[in-house]
């Protein structure tokens, strides 16, 4: 009887390493394929974030500085458009000067002291070509044509009341080039300088003159992508291969 049940338990016992030695054959063949697929997974989510994008949003805030009609001015206004297979960008344009945003020259009308300023609103459209766009430097062409609205007020030097008026509309067109240098990735420094050519309406006022600015340049999307990869998809796949 004893010698039946040592039997018994011999035999359950070589079945059972055989089958768990089965099981540890399957899992170690499985394992690689689980790899590759979650691998191949995450080439594949990369570099659909990282994608090539032929038309892509375009937003800048744009801080110029001019002079009109010898007054010297600061212009602050927006960009908005697209960006067309990373090298030509298009859109509309909003920019304005205001009394408090320009400075007051002081000037003689009539034998007498006065200020001048000068109210300014605009409307344009614009194109930009990539010449150069490199890693760390990019150089732009930008071309904007666009309307308006001047008000141009000459005052007493008391500022108690308004000795000139002259207000009107006016039609421009502009060009000049840019500059982007991008030490790192995400953030750089932007230079632009260029010229506008105004429709001189009125033969006493002169829109025409240079305008430049310089300002940081962000690059919001690859941000963007940046956080989804480093801090959600990578973690993701990295907790999946230890699993």
């Amino acid at each position: 009887m004893i010698t039946k049940i040592r039997k018994l338990i011999f035999i359950t016992t070589l079945i059972f390493n055989v089958f768990t030695g089965l099981a540890q054959n399957d899992s170690i063949a499985v394992h690689p394929n689980k790899l590759d697929s979650i691998t191949s997974k995450f080439r594949k989510d990369s570099a659909h974030l990282y994608r090539f994008q032929k038309i892509r949003p375009y937003l800048n805030f744009d801080n110029r500085n001019s002079v009109v009609t010898n007054v010297p001015v600061n212009v602050r206004g927006f960009q908005l458009g697209a960006v067309l297979y990373r090298k030509h960008t298009t859109g509309l344009g909003f920019y304005t000067i205001k009394d408090k945003s320009s400075i007051n020259v002081k000037s003689i009308f009539d034998n007498q002291d006065v200020l001048i300023t000068t109210r300014l609103n605009y409307f344009t459209t614009f194109y930009q070509y990539a010449l150069v766009a490199k890693r760390f430097f990019e150089i732009d062409i930008p071309i904007e044509t666009g309307i308006g609205k001047f008000n141009i007020n000459t005052k007493s030097e008391d500022d108690e009341h308004i000795v000139l008026q002259k207000k009107g509309w006016f039609a421009f067109v502009g060009t000049g080039i840019k500059t982007v240098i991008k030490p790192v990735k995400h953030i750089g420094i932007s230079g632009i300088i260029g010229y506008r050519f105004v429709e001189d309406i009125f033969t006493n006022i002169n829109f025409n003159g240079l305008y430049y600015s310089v300002g940081v340049w962000v690059d919001i999307r690859q941000i963007y992508r940046d956080i989804r990869f480093y801090g959600f998809m990578r973690p993701k796949y990295h907790k999946a291969l230890k699993n």
